[in-house]
């Protein structure tokens, strides 16, 4: 076993520490995982993301041990990793990491796992879905994903989807 692996993503190298520990252990379902699975959703997601702070619901110790919320960039993330400093209400200031591409998507992947038996992964959802009275997040979860990337949800739909760009502004001004 390896204590870190290398994921080729968006042109860089992503070390993922501890790849085999696992963090769902009812599905077996490992570190390197997620990462892999982001991976592969990256050409649609970023997109999406770009330029939005991440805060993290993480759980170090698999789906069993206690959980906490993550808003501060860890030590340990790469410094390629976009960072943005955003004011708290006590007057102090958090470090949000950015999503802006497929590394930083990758790398954020398992430190971020939702462990929740059944939770959403990101996954496009197709015009068809949204319509869906019997839409669920069901439909999207770790155990789904190989067969949620088969298909090209958003072939032939709208791209374009609700405008970002009064969010990205507002953003833009806080790195300033």
């Amino acid at each position: 076993m390896s204590a870190v692996e290398g994921l080729r993503a968006g042109g860089r190298t992503v070390e993922i520490g501890r790849p085999e520990k696992v963090l769902f252990p009812e599905d077996g379902i490992t570190k390197a995982e997620p990462a892999g699975y982001y991976r592969t959703v990256a050409r649609r997601m970023p997109p999406q993301l770009r330029g939005r702070p991440l805060m993290w619901e993480r759980h170090p110790d698999g789906i069993d041990g206690r959980g906490f919320m993550q808003k501060d960039v860890p030590d340990y993330f790469p410094g390629w990793i976009g960072r943005v400093e955003l004011p708290k209400e006590s007057g102090t200031t958090v470090t949000y990491a950015v999503c802006d591409d497929t590394a930083t998507q990758t790398a954020v992947a398992p430190s971020a796992v939702r462990a929740r038996p059944g939770t959403p992964v990101a996954a496009p959802v197709a015009s068809a879905d949204v319509d869906d009275p019997e839409l669920s997040p069901g439909r999207w979860t770790l155990a789904r994903a190989e067969q949620l990337l088969k298909v090209d949800a958003w072939r032939g739909g709208n791209l374009r989807g609700r405008s970002l760009n009064p969010a990205r502004r507002r953003l833009a001004g806080l790195r300033k």
